[in-house]
């Protein structure tokens, strides 16, 4: 396999996990998950959904290698695989946020708080979003866009 070929291999499984990360219950899923192991029960109870519908998700997330699976006496546990995969909701979060409260669609709580919260390190906190070391965990500086509108970073 050419090194272009690898790199197209690459662009495609980035896109396949992209998908699996774009479906808002799945999302809400691993937020759950970041306060550790949760038995399936309770994440159909935090989410109000079908315990069947949250059973797809985790199997789907399972799949791709997202979370981890283990029985507990006669109830399914998960967790996740990889803590990292938060780093990537927060960051995607983050520049929704600034993205809507350019604006002006975002009411209530300020910006910088939010920015703060969903930029926060996860795991041990040496690094931050994939893995950047802690001093480059906020936003680049200087503009950049986002769906076509310039978004000044950090």
């Amino acid at each position: 396999m050419t090194e272009r070929e690898r790199e197209s291999e690459l662009y495609r499984l980035q896109a396949d996990l992209c998908q699996v990360l774009a479906d808002p219950t799945r999302l809400q899923i691993l937020a759950l998950l970041e306060g550790g192991t949760r038995a399936v029960k309770d994440l159909v109870a935090a989410t109000a959904q079908r315990q069947a519908r949250i059973s797809q998700h985790l199997a789907i997330m399972r799949g791709r290698g997202i979370v981890q699976a283990e029985r507990v006496g006669n109830e399914m546990h998960y967790s996740l695989t990889d803590r990292r995969i938060l780093d990537a909701c927060h960051v995607t979060r983050a520049l929704l946020l600034r993205h809507l409260e350019r604006q002006g669609a975002l009411a209530g709580e300020p910006l910088a708080p939010r920015l703060e919260r969903d930029l926060a390190p996860v795991g041990d906190g040496a690094h931050g979003p994939a893995g950047w070391p802690a001093d480059q965990r906020q936003p680049p500086a200087g503009p950049t866009t986002f769906h076509g509108a310039a978004v000044e970073g950090g």
